[in-house]
């Protein structure tokens, strides 16, 4: 009896259209019409020629806000689960999705699977779940940092504010790195300026207090790269993963508010010439509650990259 009942349940999952005909779709996520068709056979197809699902995937009113730093979205009213299906069958992967603000497609990604050997240079939505967040999180990743990222369209930054759900997060800027020991391992500092930019006050990580350690763990630290050689600290250290955070090591910013920051991360191999550098920003994780507020502020969840400027090591 057990084995028909979770046979129906696959079957159930495998079979769900996953369709929304929610009123509010000046931004909105579609499917495409013949849910067969994989990302890899549409990968060079104009978005012009794509036929999209009558009903859209997901829409500006199933969700309470978009942050358009991190590419967070959260939730109204359901769960993740509700879109993407179950976790055991992952119905959506590797099936693309298309972008559509304001009536006007603006870009392709593709529902990705962890354990697939098939992944594409393209904006990508976890199809099991973004496990390290809590189940009213769905976000849209890119691997391709080097391209204009369609997912800052300003177009979709206008039908975000017309919908009231967006929110800017925050800004990273990359100020100074320079390399003070060069002895393998070397030690690179850099200088950092975080910004507020949302419309409200924000809970941030404070990676001076948290230590470098925790930053590399979990966006990788400073990035540098030249002649399509890339160079980040190696790993040293195993960080003890839990989902009760320590608030005394974030910092709360209000809506306009700066943090300046100094970072010394060690473990970089010994390096000379000129580099790009560039930064991950990563909040901690997992983040497993539903509720991203903590004391009338917002917890600043997700990833972000900054700018990247020129580094000489001599």
């Amino acid at each position: 009896m057990k084995y028909w009942i979770l046979m129906g349940l696959l079957l159930f999952g495998c079979n769900r259209d996953f369709s929304n005909t929610s009123s509010d779709t000046s931004f909105a996520i579609y499917r495409l019409q013949d849910k067969s068709i994989s990302a890899s056979e549409v990968l060079d197809t104009p978005l012009a020629e794509l036929e999209l699902a009558e009903f859209p995937w997901l829409t500006a009113g199933d969700l309470s806000l978009y942050d358009i730093s991190s590419h967070v979205m959260v939730l109204r009213h359901k769960q993740r689960s509700d879109f993407l299906g179950s976790p055991m069958d992952a119905p959506l992967s590797n099936k693309p999705f298309v972008v559509v603000a304001g009536g006007e497609r603006l870009y392709m990604g593709y529902y990705c699977h962890p354990a697939s050997s098939w992944a594409a240079m393209m904006p990508s939505i976890n199809s099991v779940a973004d496990f390290m967040f809590g189940p009213a999180i769905i976000t849209i990743n890119t691997w391709n940092s080097q391209d204009v990222d369609g997912r800052s369209d300003p177009r979709l930054v206008s039908a975000l504010k017309s919908s009231g759900i967006y929110h800017g997060g925050i800004e990273v800027t990359l100020q100074k790195v320079e390399m003070i020991s060069n002895q393998d391992p070397a030690v690179l500092q850099a200088h950092v300026t975080l910004v507020n930019r949302d419309s409200e006050a924000l809970w941030v990580p404070n990676y001076e207090k948290m230590g470098t350690d925790t930053l590399v763990y979990f966006g990788n630290g400073v990035l540098l790269e030249q002649d399509n050689h890339r160079f980040m600290p190696r790993p040293e250290h195993t960080l003890e993963i839990t989902d009760i955070w320590d608030f005394s090591d974030f910092v709360r910013l209000a809506p306009n508010e700066r943090l300046q920051q100094t970072w010394e991360i060690d473990n970089y191999p010994s390096l000379k010439g000129e580099y790009m550098a560039g930064l991950w920003f990563s909040s901690p994780l997992p983040w497993k509650k539903t509720d991203v507020y903590k004391d009338g502020a917002r917890i600043w969840l997700g990833t972000i990259e900054s700018n990247r400027i020129s580094v000489v090591v001599p």
